[in-house]
């Protein structure tokens, strides 16, 4: 005795030329994060040297570039590894089923990158605000203590957990759940 699936729904048919497309934009992706990672390696390693080390603005620049490293990494797992999932066949009719690791990949590198991207961004405007703070008060006791380097430190450590907390907030909601649409 066989059970027949419930027929689904066809809300939205994707034209024919959708699958090309994504294979298209999807190996663009992983060439440019490839790309993206070795300039960024390169960055780090002129500014993990010594003499600019001792420097506060040279810090928030090794934290906006680790910040990167970890996204492009991150977003080349969650979005890119195209190859090694299975393809999506035409005589699928079910476009909304997922695998555990294709889930997990989708979520919690996302929060990651969520993280990432936001610190980054945000460490490039507080270092635009320390050095236009230090161009207009050169003379300033609490200015030049917001140029050294321990200050940096502090900086990126508080950027990260603010953002941190953030995205957990926004993202504390998602789970993920094991579902047999067959059954349901």
């Amino acid at each position: 005795m066989t059970t027949e699936s419930p027929k689904l729904n066809d809300y939205a048919t994707l034209p024919d030329w959708f699958d090309d497309a994504e294979k298209l934009f999807n190996y663009v992706l992983a060439v440019l994060q490839f790309f993206g990672l070795a300039i960024n390696l390169l960055h780090l390693s002129i500014l993990i040297r010594k003499d600019l080390r001792m420097n506060s603005v040279y810090r928030l620049m090794i934290g906006i570039c680790s910040c990167d490293l970890f996204s492009h990494i991150l977003t080349f797992l969650a979005f890119s590894p195209f190859w090694i999932r299975e393809s999506r066949k035409k005589s699928e009719e079910c476009f909304i089923t997922m695998r555990y690791s294709d889930a997990f990949l989708l979520l919690y590198p996302v929060i990651i990158l969520d993280i990432t991207q936001r610190s980054s961004s945000w460490l490039a405007l507080a270092m635009a605000l320390y050095r236009t703070l230090a161009v207009m008060f050169p003379m300033s006791p609490r200015i030049q203590k917001m140029s050294r380097p321990r200050w940096a430190l502090w900086t990126i450590l508080g950027v990260v957990l603010v953002n941190t907390a953030w995205s957990l907030v926004v993202f504390g909601r998602h789970r993920i759940v094991e579902r047999n649409i067959d059954n349901e």
